[in-house]
Parts: structure tokens; sequence; C-alpha cells
């Protein structure tokens, strides 16, 4: 059979795979939430700011076009938009 050795390296190299995996959809659905915002937002949504922000957090806070708290963070000053 199996050693313990072997069935727990094996174990942790799934569990650290399967992380891995987790982390890199949650970054895809962040950036695709982040593209439907700035569909919806226009010129007011700061679309690279969110898009670094998917990166940075790796997908953990992901906006919502309908939760105006999760937009806050990348919606534009008024006044500056031209």
């Amino acid at each position: 059979m199996y050693s313990k050795r072997f069935i727990l390296t094996f174990l942790v190299i799934s569990i650290f795979l399967f992380s891995i995996a987790t982390a890199h959809i949650s970054v895809g659905t962040c950036f695709r939430n982040c593209s439907q915002c700035k569909k919806f937002l226009g010129i007011y949504f700061d679309v690279q700011l969110c898009d670094e922000y998917c990166v940075k957090f790796k997908g953990k806070m992901t906006p919502d076009v309908e939760d105006p708290d999760s937009l806050a963070p990348f919606i534009t000053n008024l006044n500056e938009v031209q």
C-alpha cells in the first residue's frame, strides 16, 4: 500500500492546486463584473482601477452593478469627468 508520507504529500499538493484553480476562477469573474459595470456606468466607472483590485485581492472583492457599496471605490469624481 501507500506510505503515510506519500498520502500526506498528495493531499497537500491537491489542496494547493485546488486553491490556485479557485482563485483563478474568482479573478476571471471579477474582471467580467468590472466590464459589465463599465458598460452600465460608462465614463463614470474606473475599469482600470477595478481590474487592479481584482488582481490585488484575487477576486475576493467583486463589484456588483446592483450594489452601490461595491461600486463606490471605482466611481470617478463627477467633476473630473469631461
